[in-house]
């Protein structure tokens, strides 16, 4: 007979195995935990932070709006959600103008203004608000306008010396005419203090402000009938004819660049939104190019709220000529893609509605691509270059 001897341990090794398999069970449940804690905080992170991006879109779009046309302003509801609501990609925002004391509705035209901004992304809320000073009191201003309290090309700085020139007349300021109302701005600007601005030929420029931060070679028989300003210390000017007034400052001025300038008046993608949300089929136009050659014309043609335009190139040879009919509301072309080459050479220019009789129908051409801007002719180009 055989006797079996049961040890009192044999079991140990499971027991073991099984304390051995709570553990990392517990620290699986624990990563888990962790991670999904880490994966939902992300998650509303991203949402708060795509709500400021589309709140601070509707600051950006409330800014252009009224800058384009003062009486198109979003105003505050009687009920919630206060403004208008507008889509902007995944997400939206709200957005309306009160007064710099906090009543509505705000005067349209005055010279500040508070916007209130709330942008929302999957069921998250961000609210901003922001005070604009707009010069004058019935036009916000245009972009590429000196904003206000900046030294005036022409004016002498307070404590600096060496300025030459005339101080700017008071109730004036260059690029803005006469009346104080913040229209206009230059005509013509060269701004990169490292390359030449030429006027050749034998044009007559006038009816606006010219501005240089570098040489300017006014050479030909072209007589230049007002005022250029000579900003910053590579600023020069050879030529211009017996009308023209030179006055200098010892800074130069600075402008946004146009795909910036571009980016802010359209956050949805600037230039490159522009491509294909703009205003071409109003005249015609197929593929973003204009080619006019003969006795060919075009006429670019406004609307209330401003008109825009996008074109690769632009091409006017023979007698061929574009006009614009503005009668409607301002008209802007901007000419992209941003530094990239193409044809830019523009005949004619003539519009129904001068700046001088009413600025809130202004012609503004933007050039953002690094081919020269070329007018041509014997006829009078009624633009903001």
């Amino acid at each position: 007979m055989v006797k079996i001897k049961v040890r009192g341990h044999r079991g140990g090794a499971m027991i073991n195995a099984v304390v051995f398999c709570a553990i990392i069970s517990l620290t699986l449940a624990g990563i888990a935990r962790v991670s999904v804690s880490h994966f939902s905080k992300a998650t509303v992170e991203s949402n708060y932070v795509a709500a400021l991006y589309q709140a601070e879109g509707g600051i950006n779009y409330e800014l252009q709006k009224i800058t384009a046309t003062p009486a198109n302003a979003d105003q505050k509801t009687a009920n919630l959600p206060y403004g208008t609501t507008y889509t902007l990609g995944a997400g939206s925002f709200q957005v309306y103008c009160m007064n710099a004391d906090g009543t509505t509705p705000w005067t349209t035209g005055s010279s500040s203004v508070v916007i209130v901004a709330r942008g929302i992304s999957n069921g998250v809320i961000r609210q901003i608000s922001t005070t604009s000073q707009l010069p004058g009191s019935t036009t916000p201003r245009l972009p590429g306008a000196i904003p206000a309290g900046s030294v005036l090309p022409g004016a002498t700085p307070s404590a600096s010396g060496g300025t030459t020139g005339g101080v700017t007349p008071s109730g004036t300021c260059p690029g803005h005419g006469t009346t104080g109302s913040g229209c206009g701005n230059y005509v013509l600007y060269g701004h990169d203090s490292s390359r030449q601005s030429d006027v050749s030929g034998s044009p007559t420029c006038s009816g606006g402000y010219i501005g240089v931060n570098q040489p300017l070679d006014a050479h030909g028989n072209n007589s230049i009938n007002g005022t250029v300003y000579l900003n910053g210390p590579s600023a020069s000017c050879n030529g211009g004819g017996s009308n023209c007034v030179k006055k200098t400052n010892a800074q130069a001025c600075t402008f946004q660049p146009v795909d910036t300038l571009a980016n802010a008046q359209f956050p949805s993608g600037g230039l490159t939104w522009l491509a294909t949300h703009n205003d071409n089929n109003r005249c015609g136009i197929v593929g973003n190019t204009v080619s006019l050659s003969g006795n060919g014309s075009l006429t670019f043609t406004g609307k209330a709220g401003g008109a825009h335009y996008y074109l690769t190139s632009l091409s006017c040879v023979g007698n061929s000529q574009v006009t614009f009919d503005n009668s409607q509301g301002p008209i802007t072309i901007w000419c992209g893609p941003a530094r990239s080459s193409g044809t830019i050479k523009i005949a004619g220019g003539s519009c129904s509605v001068q700046m001088s009789s009413d600025c809130t129908k202004g012609v503004r051409i933007y050039n953002a691509k690094n081919t020269p801007f070329t007018i041509t002719g014997n006829s009078t180009c009624q633009a903001g270059i």
